[in-house]
């Protein structure tokens, strides 16, 4: 007889084996093999073949400046790094990045499938981390997007990530926890800008864990050092905004201009959109 832990594991394992297993069956979904070409598109998804562009131009170029800050440059160091690797191995053009891209994208969802169980284990036990996780590696809008060469995948485990950090400091009540649940949030939003919410909400929810804490200035000093621990882990995969400060900051003010203002099929919308959309409030 296997004891609990031991089947807990196995199930884990499958858990996660299912989730890649689903994935990778449609690595090459809508992909224009035979003429990448077709239409100016080289895939289903219309955004992956810009930003599967992007790293292959840094890599034939030995740039790491990816000169595009409509997003943030970290998921592009993610399929950069790879590709430079491969370069010797692979010819280095669109459609094998996209691949790669789509490899990176697949990982990324397939450990949070693992993160999640980490966070239902901590809050709960560990069945419920086995049926969260589970139940995620099953979701159709999650195995849908998990293919494509898109930042969300990335995002969603750096997000999911420092939830469970922050979820060890709530309960350990180990400063590091915090600073490190800041650290992977500036990460986060170093993937996708909308990310940065978390730069309120973490820090929120220490204000309220430590309420009747009577040393407020200790308090303050350890929100300053939030701010800074969060920036210094959006400038770790975006170096080049402060190495070209004004170059990401057009990009970076696009970006918020042209979601204001309305996104083909999206109405105008505003950066706390999100919060609307996750509370249930109508966007406008």
């Amino acid at each position: 007889m296997l004891d609990k832990a031991l089947k807990n594991k196995i199930l884990l394992l499958l858990i996660i084996s299912l989730s890649l297993i689903l994935q990778l069956s449609s690595i090459d979904w809508g992909l224009v093999t035979d003429n990448p070409s077709l239409y100016g598109l080289a895939a289903f998804h219309m955004d992956e073949p810009g930003i599967a562009q992007l790293p292959v131009q840094m890599v034939l170029n030995g740039d790491l400046n990816p000169h595009w800050y409509i997003e943030p440059s970290g998921y592009l160091y993610a399929i950069f790094i790879p590709l430079s690797i491969l370069k010797f191995f692979i010819n280095i053009n669109i459609l094998n990045a996209m691949i790669i891209g789509r490899l990176v994208s697949i990982l990324f969802t397939v450990t949070t499938v693992l993160v999640l169980y980490l966070v239902g284990k901590e809050i709960y036990d560990e069945q419920v981390g086995l049926i969260s996780s589970f139940l995620l590696a099953i979701n159709p809008y999650f195995y849908f997007f998990s293919i494509f060469v898109k930042q969300d995948s990335m995002t969603v485990f750096l997000i999911t990530s420092a939830i469970y950090f922050f979820i060890k400091y709530i309960k350990n009540e180990k400063i590091t926890y915090y600073y490190l649940s800041l650290l992977i949030g500036g990460m986060a939003t170093s993937t996708k800008y909308v990310a940065g919410l978390i730069l309120f909400i973490l820090p929120i929810m220490f204000l309220v864990k430590r309420f009747n804490t009577a040393d407020s200035m200790r308090i303050i000093k350890q929100l300053c050092i939030s701010v800074i621990v969060f920036s210094l882990g959006f400038v770790l995969l975006t170096p080049y905004a402060i190495l070209s400060t004004n170059e990401f900051l057009d990009g970076a003010f696009f970006e918020f201009t042209h979601y204001s203002s309305g996104h083909e099929g999206i109405g105008p919308q505003t950066y706390f959109s999100h919060i609307n959309v996750l509370i249930g409030l109508p966007s406008s």
